[in-house]
């Protein structure tokens, strides 16, 4: 039992003089940061004919209007905001995937 408290105390007292130690030894530093500012994506409404964006960007809201045929062949639009792709996933043409791809 002695030689446990002996070993507990020594214990103690090395980390609490490591403690001690790196805290007078470091009182400031510096912290770098990584990552990117990002906006809100824009906000699409799809009807039976068109598609549309609604993007705010530098403090105003800047709508852009594309036909279906339009987002089929590919469209970069919206003040080069977004780029826009359409491809169907079945031959009825009633399911698709749209790609917004946002510069």
């Amino acid at each position: 039992m002695k030689t446990f408290v002996s070993t507990t105390l020594s214990l103690l007292l090395l980390i609490s003089s490591t403690v001690s130690l790196a805290a007078t030894t470091s009182p400031g530093g510096v912290i770098h940061f990584r990552g990117a500012i990002v906006e809100d994506p824009c906000n699409i409404a799809r009807t039976a004919e068109n598609v549309a964006f609604s993007c705010y960007r530098d403090g105003v809201t800047k709508t852009s209007v594309y036909s279906l045929e339009q987002a089929e062949k590919g469209v970069k639009g919206n003040s080069a905001i977004a780029a826009v792709k359409m491809d169907y996933i079945n031959p009825q043409k009633t399911l698709a995937v749209l790609r917004v791809d946002y510069q």
